[in-house]
């Protein structure tokens, strides 16, 4: 497989990932979609209590959205915390409140049954793939 056949089948992969999130695990939640769910899902992944907003922009990329605006709406629907460096007002930290880890807990508590246990188990070890992908993205 070359590179652009790899870009293009990340990019159909992040495609139906999002209409999946959409359709099936935030088809009862109302205030959120799946780029703001994205969101939360890589600051969950970073394994941080708090994560720098710039870190965040840095992987703009390939989120695919304005994430200062997404960020300002998930503070609003209050799945984020928001809160200035000490020292360094311009400076932003983030962190996932009691609501956004319930509802992850809830979509990756939920998967099983949509899915079955077997593509479960594969959809599992994707994610912890994406845990190390995230991480070396950051440290970049």
């Amino acid at each position: 497989m070359n590179i652009l056949e790899m870009i293009s089948l990340i990019n159909k992969i992040k495609a139906d990932f999002s209409k999946f999130i959409d359709n099936t695990l935030l088809s009862d939640v109302y205030d959120i979609d799946s780029q703001d769910f994205m969101i939360i899902f890589h600051i969950h992944n970073m394994g941080e209590q708090k994560v720098i907003v710039n870190d965040l922009q840095a992987k703009e990329f390939y989120l695919g959205m304005n994430v200062t605006y997404r960020l300002k709406k998930l503070k609003k629907n209050q799945y984020l915390n928001v809160s200035s460096h000490p020292s360094d007002g311009r400076c932003k930290f983030v962190e996932l409140t009691d609501k956004s880890i319930k509802l992850i807990g809830k979509i990756f508590d939920s998967l099983p049954l949509l899915i079955g246990e077997e593509k479960n188990k594969e959809f599992i070890q994707l994610f912890d793939s994406l845990k190390i992908f995230d991480r070396i993205v950051i440290k970049r």
